[in-house]
């Protein structure tokens, strides 16, 4: 409310070029750009499009002025760090801290490749594999050109542009066709599409009955992740900041091809299951497989897909795809985080009766059973 009304005489056009100039400028990971809380200023870019009793264009209407800018800016801070936190002490000071976090840490870190790992794990799969193929739907592409052009364009902005000119695509527009124009389409928008996305997420919140303003905004990875560009024209495209568009192509694949939860989920669960035994098999590290686990105690027995017993202890590997948002990475709340780590919790339960299981006799011609300690290690993927 506060932001809005601080806003409402002002262009949103005119809001974008201060957050511009302040999200651009600097090395990203300096202490001093750390200062002007990035994640801050996201939120007001995103409080801005998303109400459209702000005018978007500044036609007629005054440019936001900076001290009215940074007005909004430290409203938002001090939201983020006062009131709200007394508002529910169910959480206690570690969720506390844990939901300050993680934006600033996440701020703290250098942009790096990860975004490629998944659509390259999707890129190996069979092309009439029901999660490929559902790829290929999504995006309008092959992962092997989805791959190309990511790391073209991540290439640019890592060493420092800040402006992306499609022209500049003209040798891959030649091997990938409509690639280049699709790549953009996907992760960018202009001032309009920016706010008709923001309104029609607002509507989808509201129908379900959730508050109009997310308790966990404050403290989320900025929403223009979601569209890591922004369209200035046909061939100008500034880049909010290489850390939002790296996590913004980082979470893409599994945002996009969680709009078909039930399918994608059970398809590439087990996709994911097998990259965590490949990945153990490719280090040397010997193993008990969930396979030959089953094949001692039994089907219908709780089990993990990996046990590695090294030194007298026990590891149980467990991947899991969870389907909780990013809500829960940055709530403060108990009741919400327990909630949503139910799948987490289902592995600490499976852990716990693996444990059991191997102390009670079944497998005592196996080192694991002998093991003095036992720790879980779960891999986890969140379906958005």
């Amino acid at each position: 409310m506060y932001v809005r009304n601080q806003l409402r005489r002002y262009s949103v056009e005119s809001v974008v070029s201060l957050a511009l100039e302040l999200l651009q400028h600097g090395e990203p990971q300096s202490h001093e750009h750390l200062q002007t809380w990035p994640w801050i200023t996201c939120l007001v870019v995103k409080l801005a499009c998303e109400n459209d009793s702000i005018p978007l264009h500044g036609h007629g209407v005054r440019a936001c002025p900076q001290h009215v800018f940074d007005r909004c800016r430290q409203a938002l801070w001090d939201a983020q760090a006062g009131k709200d936190r007394l508002d529910d002490p169910r959480g206690g000071v570690y969720l506390m801290f844990r939901s300050m976090l993680q934006a600033q840490l996440a701020f703290q870190s250098k942009p790096g490749w990860d975004f490629l790992r998944f659509p390259a794990l999707v890129r190996r799969l069979p092309e009439d594999h029901p999660c490929r193929m559902l790829f290929d739907q999504q995006f309008g592409m092959t992962p092997n050109v989805f791959i190309c052009l990511c790391y073209a364009s991540a290439a640019l902005i890592f060493k420092g542009d800040r402006v992306l000119h499609p022209s500049s695509f003209k040798n891959l527009s030649q091997a990938f066709g409509a690639g280049v124009e699709k790549f953009f389409d996907l992760f960018s928008r202009d001032l309009l599409g920016l706010r008709a996305e923001l309104q029609r997420e607002l509507k989808v919140r509201l129908d379900k009955g959730h508050p109009w303003r997310p308790r966990s905004e404050y403290n989320d990875f900025p929403w223009l992740s979601n569209f890591p560009l922004f369209k200035r024209s046909s061939n100008d495209y500034a880049v909010w900041h290489p850390l939002i568009f790296a996590r913004g192509l980082e979470n893409a694949v599994h945002r996009r091809l969680s709009r078909r939860k039930d399918e994608y989920a059970a398809e590439f669960s087990k996709v994911f299951e097998d990259y965590v035994l490949e990945l153990l098999s490719e280090s040397g590290t010997v193993y008990l497989s969930e396979e030959e686990y089953k094949k001692r105690y039994g089907r219908d027995k709780n089990t993990v897909e990996a046990i590695i017993t090294k030194d007298g202890s026990n590891i149980f590997v467990e991947s899991k795809m969870t389907a909780y948002s990013s809500e829960v990475t940055a709530s403060g709340q108990a009741p919400v985080v327990w909630q949503g780590l139910k799948r987490v919790r289902q592995a600490m339960a499976q852990g716990w009766a693996v444990s059991t299981a191997l102390r009670s006799g079944d497998f005592a011609d196996l080192a694991c059973s002998r093991a003095q300690e036992d720790f879980r290690l779960c891999r986890n993927k969140r379906i958005w």
